[in-house]
Formats: C-alpha cells, sequence, structure tokens
C-alpha cells in the first residue's frame, strides 16, 4: 500500500511539472495564473480538479469540481477568478434546461455558491456594503429553488455581518430565521450554533432570561446530536450567567462539566474559556491560590498553542490578581508581559487594560515617573479605541441608510409587481379602482422615499460635517503622508532591536553609555512624533533625525559597522521630513546585514537646482539579497519603499515638482557585486 502511495503522489508531481506554468488557458479555463505564485497545496487541488473537470462528461459534476476547487483552493488571486467562472458557466447552461428539470435547479443552486463566494470576499474584506449585497442576492436564489441548507448558511453570514456592524438586533433576527430553517430540517446542528449565537448575543445585551432560554435550546440540540463542543460553550454561557446571580457553586458545577465535554471534543483552546470563568469564580471566594492556578493553566496552554490573545488574557489576570495580593513585582512582570504583546499586535483592548494596571502598579511602588507614562498609555489607548468605536458608527449609519433605501426600492418594486398581476386577474368593471389603487401606491411610496431622503440627507450632512473635523484635524494631506513615515520609522523590529542593544549594555554594567543611547533613543521617537506633524522640516533637522537613526544601528552592529554624513554645507533650506529613513533601513536590513565584515554607509548631500542625496552601501548587492529572502520565504518588496513612492508621488502634486524621487544602481568590480547605490532627488524650499 506504502508504494502504490508513493507511486501516485509521483505522478501527480509529474503531472504538477508539466502544468508547472499553468499557461494553457484552455485546460486551465482561466488566464493570468502564469505569474500567481501558488503554494504546493493550491498546485496540487488546482492540477487535480482540472483534471477531475475535463474528465467529467456531465455538466452539474463540472460545476461540483469547480465548487470544490474553490472551497480548498486559499489563494485569494485564483479562487474568485474561478468563481466568477463558475457563476458564468452555471448562468449559460441554467439557460439549456427546464425551468422544472432537476438539471436547472442544480445549475442555480451553483449560480447561488457562487453569489454566496462573491459575498465571503467582501465580508473578508471588510466591506460589508457590497457583502450583504451579494448574500441578499445568494439568499434570493436559494429561496427560489427552496434550498433550506443555502438558505440557512447566507442567514448566519448576514447575522455575521451585524454583528460586526454592532447591530446586536438585527444580528438576532438573522440568527432567528435561521433557527427557523434548522427547525423546520429537523438540522440538529444548525439548531444548536443557531440557538447557541442567539443566547450568546442576549447574554451581551443583559437579556439573561431570553438568553437562559435560547442557551437550554442549544444544549438540547447538541445532546441530541454528540456536539460535545456545543455543550461546552453553552455551560460556560450559562455559567457566566450564574456568576452575575451569585449563584458561584452552581456556575462551579457548569464549569466542571464543560470541561469533560471539551476534552471529548477534542477542543483544548475552548476549554481555555472554562479555566477563565473558573479563575474569576475563585477571585469572588477570595481563593486567590486557586485563581492562580487557573490563569496559570491558561498561560501553559495558550503557549504551546500560540494564542497570543489568551496569553495577553492570561498575563492581565494574573497582575490584577497580585495588585489584589499587593505583590507589585510579580504584578509589574505580568502586566509588561501583557502590555508588550498587545503593543506588538496593535491590540489596543489588551494595551489598555495592561496600561491601566501597571499605571496602579508604580503609584503603590513609587516610581511616579514611570506611572505617569503608563497613564499617558492608558488616556491615548483609550482615546484610539472611541475614536475607532466613532468611526465604526460612522460606518455603521452610512451602511444602515443605504441598505434600507434599498430594501425601500425593493419593497416598492414589489409591491407594484403584486398589483400589476392583481389588475391582470381582475374583470374589465374594476380596471379604474385598481389604476387607482396603483396610482395611490406609488404616491405612498413617492412620500415614503421622499421622506426617507429627507433623513438621508440630514445624515449625510452630519457625517460630513464629522468627517470635516476629522480633516480639520489633520491638518493637512502632507500629515497624513508624514503619519506613514512614521509608522516606517517607528517599526517594532526596530524599536526591539534598540531597546535590545541597550538592555546589553545596561546588563553589562555600562551605565555612562546606557544612559547616553537611551536619551538618543528618546531624542528619536521625540524628533519622529513631533516632525510627522509638520510639511516641512529644516535641513539640519532631518541630518539630526538620521544621525540618530545611524547611531542606535551602530549600537546593534557594535565595531562592524561604520557611516559618515557629508552635508557639503548645504542649509537654509526646508525639505519634507522622514524621507531618507526608510532608504537607509533598507541599505542596512538587506545589504550591511548579511555582510560579514567592515560594514559602511556613506550620505553624500549636494544641493544645485535640486537637492541630490547619494546613499552607497559596501553589502552583498540587491540579486544576493533577493536569493537570501527567496530561500526564506520572505517578501522582497518593502512596505517602506512602497510608502515612499507614495509620498513622492504626492509630493509632485502638492509642491508642483517633477524630476524628483529616488533609484537604485548596482555597484560591481570585476562583475562581483560591491554594493548598492540610492540616487535620492528631494524637493526644497528655502528658508
Amino acid at each position: 500500500m506504502k508504494y502504490i502511495y508513493l507511486g501516485v503522489l509521483l505522478l501527480l508531481q509529474l503531472n504538477l511539472g508539466a502544468q508547472s506554468k499553468f499557461n494553457d488557458t484552455e485546460y486551465f479555463l482561466i488566464d493570468s495564473l502564469e505569474t500567481i505564485r501558488l503554494s504546493q497545496n493550491d498546485s496540487l487541488v488546482l492540477v487535480t480538479s482540472m483534471e477531475a473537470y475535463h474528465n467529467s462528461k456531465h455538466d452539474t459534476i463540472r460545476l461540483k469540481v469547480l465548487e470544490d476547487l474553490i472551497d480548498n483552493c486559499w489563494n485569494e488571486e485564483v479562487w474568485p477568478r474561478y468563481n466568477a467562472f463558475l457563476l458564468d458557466l452555471a448562468q449559460k447552461l441554467a439557460a439549456q434546461y427546464s425551468p422544472n428539470s432537476i438539471e436547472y435547479q442544480k445549475c442555480i443552486y451553483y449560480k447561488g455558491i457562487a453569489y454566496g463566494n462573491r459575498g465571503y470576499f467582501y465580508d473578508e474584506d471588510g466591506d460589508y456594503i457590497n457583502a450583504k449585497k451579494e448574500y441578499l442576492t445568494a439568499l434570493d436564489i436559494f429561496t427560489e429553488i427552496d434550498n433550506i441548507q443555502g438558505q440557512g448558511k447566507i442567514y448566519n453570514a448576514l447575522a455575521g455581518i451585524s454583528e460586526n456592524l454592532g447591530d446586536i438586533r438585527e444580528a438576532i433576527d438573522y440568527y432567528s430565521l435561521a433557527l427557523k430553517l434548522a427547525e423546520a430540517s429537523k438540522d440538529l446542528s444548525g439548531i444548536a450554533n443557531a440557538s447557541l449565537n442567539i443566547g450568546s448575543l442576549h447574554l451581551q445585551l443583559g437579556t439573561r432570561k431570553e438568553a437562559l432560554n435560547f442557551l437550554q435550546i442549544s444544549l438540547d440540540a447538541a445532546r441530541e446530536n454528540d456536539d460535545f463542543r456545543i455543550i461546552g460553550s453553552v455551560l460556560v454561557s450559562e455559567g457566566k450567567i450564574l456568576v452575575l446571580a451569585d449563584s458561584l457553586e452552581e456556575a462551579e458545577e457548569n464549569c466542571v462539566e464543560a470541561l469533560k465535554n471539551f476534552d471529548k471534543a477534542g477542543a483544548k483552546l475552548d476549554a481555555l474559556q472554562v479555566h477563565l470563568l473558573m479563575g474569576e469564580i475563585k477571585v469572588i471566594q477570595k481563593d486567590y491560590g486557586g485563581a492562580e492556578t487557573e490563569f496559570q493553566h491558561i498561560l501553559e496552554i495558550a503557549n504551546i498553542y500560540g494564542s497570543l490573545e489568551y496569553i495577553i488574557v492570561a498575563n492581565n489576570s494574573l497582575a490584577e490578581l497580585k495588585l489584589i495580593e499587593e505583590d507589585y513585582d510579580l504584578a509589574e512582570k505580568y502586566a509588561l508581559e501583557s502590555y508588550k504583546i498587545a503593543k506588538t499586535l496593535n491590540f489596543y483592548s489588551g494595551i489598555e487594560a495592561a496600561s491601566g494596571k501597571l499605571t496602579k502598579i508604580y503609584e503603590e511602588k513609587k516610581h511616579y515617573q514611570k506611572a505617569n507614562y503608563f497613564l499617558n498609555e492608558y488616556a491615548n489607548t483609550r482615546d484610539s479605541l472611541r475614536m475607532k468605536s466613532f468611526e465604526r458608527k460612522i460606518f455603521q449609519e452610512s451602511a444602515k441608510y443605504e441598505f434600507e433605501k434599498i430594501a425601500k426600492i425593493k419593497e416598492v418594486e414589489h409591491q407594484n409587481e403584486i398589483l400589476r398581476t392583481e389588475v391582470e386577474k381582475k374583470r374589465l368593471g374594476y380596471i379604474v379602482l385598481s389604476a387607482l389603487l396603483i396610482l395611490l401606491v406609488v404616491v405612498v411610496a413617492l412620500m415614503i422615499i421622499y421622506s426617507r431622503m429627507k433623513v438621508i440627507r440630514q445624515q449625510k450632512m452630519e457625517l460630513d460635517a464629522a468627517y470635516s473635523e476629522l480633516e480639520e484635524r489633520k491638518n493637512d494631506e502632507i500629515l497624513v503622508s508624514n503619519l506613514k513615515a512614521l509608522q516606517s520609522q517607528m517599526n517594532p523590529h526596530f524599536i526591539f532591536n534598540a531597546l535590545n542593544s541597550i538592555q546589553t549594555l545596561v546588563l553589562k554594567g555600562d551605565v555612562d553609555n546606557s544612559y547616553s543611547y537611551i536619551n538618543k533613543f528618546a531624542d528619536l521617537v521625540r524628533q519622529t512624533l513631533m516632525f510627522s506633524e509638520r510639511p516641512l522640516i529644516s535641513f539640519e533637522e532631518e541630518v539630526g533625525l538620521l544621525e540618530n537613526y545611524l547611531t542606535l544601528e551602530k549600537l546593534r552592529f557594535r565595531d562592524n559597522f561604520n557611516y559618515s554624513i557629508k552635508t557639503n554645507q548645504v542649509g537654509n533650506i526646508m525639505v519634507p521630513s522622514m524621507l531618507l529613513q526608510p532608504l537607509l533601513e533598507n541599505a542596512l536590513k538587506h545589504g550591511l546585514l548579511h555582510k560579514k565584515s567592515d560594514k559602511l554607509l556613506t550620505i553624500d548631500f549636494e544641493l544645485d537646482e535640486v537637492l541630490k542625496c547619494t546613499i552607497v552601501d559596501n553589502g552583498i548587492g540587491r540579486k544576493a539579497a533577493e536569493q537570501i529572502n527567496k530561500r526564506r520565504n520572505q517578501k522582497h518588496q518593502s512596505f517602506a519603499l512602497e510608502a515612499l513612492r507614495k509620498r513622492f508621488e504626492f509630493l509632485k502634486r502638492k509642491m508642483n515638482v517633477e524630476n524628483i524621487g529616488f533609484h537604485y544602481e548596482d555597484l560591481y568590480e570585476d562583475n562581483h557585486a560591491t554594493g548598492t547605490k540610492v540616487v535620492v532627488i528631494i524637493p526644497f524650499v528655502k528658508q
């Protein structure tokens, strides 16, 4: 059997090799595949699916093959193209069959699948308006052919959009429709899932009675279906309600039962929510040792599975526990670990929780400077969360009015269609009455639309005012551009490298140098934040920022790296801020990092009719760096360089100049790469 399996793999690999370029558009059905880099799994799925497609003798089987290909291929440049092909093919084939035939029904089903897939594509991208349009089209198709399973999936997807937009009530309505369909078809899995979702949403709203009713429905269906994962989730939700009702012993019993079910389902990560609830119960009971055991268990399992969110939650819970016990050193350790991970992930709620705890810890330890720092961090994060909530509310309102407008137009069209059908069935004597009814409905519809449009216009004015306020705070498009430069300047890798280097000095006891470099790092952070708010800075300020940055990088490379900056008496000019740092970072990362010794970076400025900057490194060269990146499966194109190109395009329009930008030149000596040169033409304004 083993040899047969190896033989099949060999044949597949040979087939893959024969089709590796994917340039036969007639065979692969769509073009532009040759330029896409596919994973081994996606390549295998594509080749085997196409073989099955061309070997199939029935059209509906081919449609099924395409559906499976789309489900199993994860490349977002590939599966949407096959989905478009599936939609087109399903429509063409449906036109060839009688509407009453089974083949027609199957073609229409796959048409609905294609629209549902398009909705999923927009949904994953956060484009909820287009996602909902595609889902509703798919729903109409599944309703037309009375496909209950398809309708249930779409209702669940629509509920997910409503939940993401913060409309909990609408989400409950959609889950309720999915529940009705599942109950009608006696789909126990569908009943359990929909009821659990509805119960969880009622728990968020604080309507405990309704939450318990739906959780019980979910529990009954899950037990009948032996769905241990759902059973565990229901028991956890019921446990939370029991905690709110101060029924701690019953909540603990629920937790024990939930753990047994998650263990049967093999759901290790799902079980962590049980340990979190048990830890919270232990804290309420003042059993701090028991609580610590639960939180440490969460931390251990989360580290094994790489669940950063649970790592953040566990560390925050342990920090809170140690604060209660007044063990401020351990509290500081856990809170700092949570803060560090949350900061890396830009996980704002985690940052807010950790920085709030660190503020309390350092106040108790009388480290007021640190307490003040984290208090500012807490306040800034809270403001960011409020801003995100505000932006989400604006988007939600905009989407809501768009949906209502479309729904109202569809409603009017539907009513008119019904009336036209009734008029055709009426006798001649009722024609005048029917015409009057149609006229009345149209007038009412126009009044409704007019009223709705007034509301929409009013909301648009409010939205415009809100956006104007946001734009005033942005001040200028150049500031937005500078913020992107700031994002590149203060990336987490550089920050961690710099802090690790400073930490090494501290551990070695080099107090003077560690203090000096800490000041330089603080100056660099201050400069980047300050310069990001200004469209132009002086040439001397830009050079000072580069000096600070390269000094910190030199600390990282030790004696292996030297640099020189020649200004050639350039002065009395203003330049856009932070244009050059991404190019220096690129030279260090891709050119000099892999060079063994004698790393050298030179920066020369020349001012004539234009300000020219020449950056030269004696690194390994771009071709060698590209090979290293390929071996490490890293993307060569830098986000910072792409952002820099966009900044130059913007500056061309804003400052009305043409001959600005940057380009690379490879340096060779005797056909051997000796480094890379970047020539940058920078716009400037005389002081």
